[in-house]
């Protein structure tokens, strides 16, 4: 087997760092050598837009987009796979 694996995350933050957007774009694929598999090399891409808000020192708060495709992914009806939806999420660190 050969995995390739790309990402690329941009993150722009301003009003002082205390507010940011983000976007990413992840690409993996797995070659097969052999014919066994049947639908070939599988491949997954995934889009992530995000915006966040620092509250204080130790709380963020988030709320994300996400927009992820398989293909060729033999475990899978046709061999695809994908779903989109919104997240909304709040950290504490202490």
């Amino acid at each position: 087997r050969d995995t390739k694996h790309y990402a690329v995350d941009l993150v722009q933050r301003f009003y002082n760092d205390k507010f940011w957007v983000a976007a990413r774009y992840e690409n993996a694929v797995q070659k097969y050598q052999d014919a066994f598999k049947d639908f070939g090399d599988a491949e997954l891409t995934q889009w992530q837009l995000a915006a966040g808000w620092f509250l204080s020192k130790n709380a963020v708060a988030k709320i994300e987009y996400i927009d992820q495709e398989r293909e060729n992914f033999s475990i899978y009806k046709n061999g695809k796979a994908s779903f989109d939806g919104f997240m909304i999420n709040a950290a504490l660190s202490f």
